[in-house]
């Protein structure tokens, strides 16, 4: 029996025997260059019959692929071949060539289904062997509940389930300080301002809204409403005057909002200040100052 003949009768003698899970494993050492060839090298690597069962089909698919291939390409390279070429052609166009490409183009079929092939978006991919393919996959969720779903892909007719697991996420948005304390504000003073900063440590954009409760002073928010990304800061300056003497204590309520106003947050922060009145000198630049008249007489 040729060296050859031997790895497929072993190989052929695996299949058989599968379903009895009952088999020898030392023909592994004999066939471990084979079974790499053919891509069913965890056979003698994990030994696995569950596995072995569940390849079966497609092992033996690529075995009788590469026995052809091999077979093939034997014919191609003979001797025979040769020899018949160089006398039929006569330095005439070689016909037997033309069918010689042909048999080479077979071979390249069916080394190409040793490989697997991908569905993606409806398109196949082929992937020879040693190749790799990287695809990203996006998924945006409509809703704001978790969803499950998985992604099908079909590897040599065999259907393969990436599966999907999407959390309702949210923003989470720290607001500091949650006090502005403006101090003593002259009445009728230039604005003055402070600001107030948000960071969104969240997965989720979120917007935002500033709003001032009725009070003597003069409050205006830059910007009032915006947008804070996902892990992204954003600072708003608070802007303020006083035209009234009195002490005050306003609030400013800072809403936020995430998955287009399914969830709101509202962050109340106060505002101090104490309006007063700039105290007013005259100085008489001199200190005396006589002014005499003339007596009139009759």
């Amino acid at each position: 029996m040729a060296d050859w003949q031997l790895q497929k009768l072993c190989y052929l003698r695996l299949v058989e025997t599968v379903d009895t899970l009952a088999m020898p494993f030392n023909w592994a050492r004999e066939l471990r260059k084979f079974l790499c060839a053919i891509g069913a090298k965890d056979v003698w690597t994990s030994q696995n019959l569950e596995l072995i069962i569940k390849n079966r089909k497609s092992s033996v698919e690529k075995l009788k692929n590469h026995l052809i291939s091999m077979d093939v390409q034997k014919v191609i390279n003979s001797n025979f071949n040769l020899y018949y070429r160089n006398v039929s052609s006569l330095g005439l166009p070689e016909k037997y060539l033309e069918f010689n490409v042909h048999i080479n183009k077979i071979r390249l079929l069916a080394q190409l289904r040793l490989a697997f092939k991908v569905t993606q978006e409806g398109k196949w991919i082929f992937l020879p062997p040693g190749m790799k393919k990287y695809t990203k996959v996006f998924f945006r969720c409509a809703t704001n509940k978790a969803v499950k779903s998985s992604i099908p892909i079909l590897i040599n007719e065999v259907k393969h389930e990436i599966q999907i697991d999407v959390r309702e996420g949210e923003a989470n948005v720290k607001v500091y300080p949650d006090l502005l304390d403006f101090g003593v504000l002259d009445v009728g003073c230039p604005f003055v301002s402070k600001n107030v900063s948000l960071e969104n440590g969240g997965v989720c954009p979120a917007m935002f809204s500033v709003e001032f409760a009725a009070s003597h002073l003069q409050l205006v928010a830059y910007p009032r409403i915006g947008r804070i990304g996902a892990y992204k800061n954003k600072t708003i300056k608070i802007v303020m005057t006083c035209f009234e003497v009195g002490e005050y204590l306003v609030e400013m309520c800072l809403f936020i909002c995430w998955y287009e106003d399914y969830k709101r947050a509202d962050f109340p922060l106060w505002i101090s200040a104490r309006g007063a009145l700039i105290p007013v000198m005259f100085l008489s630049f001199f200190k005396n100052l006589y002014t005499r008249c003339p007596k009139l007489y009759g």
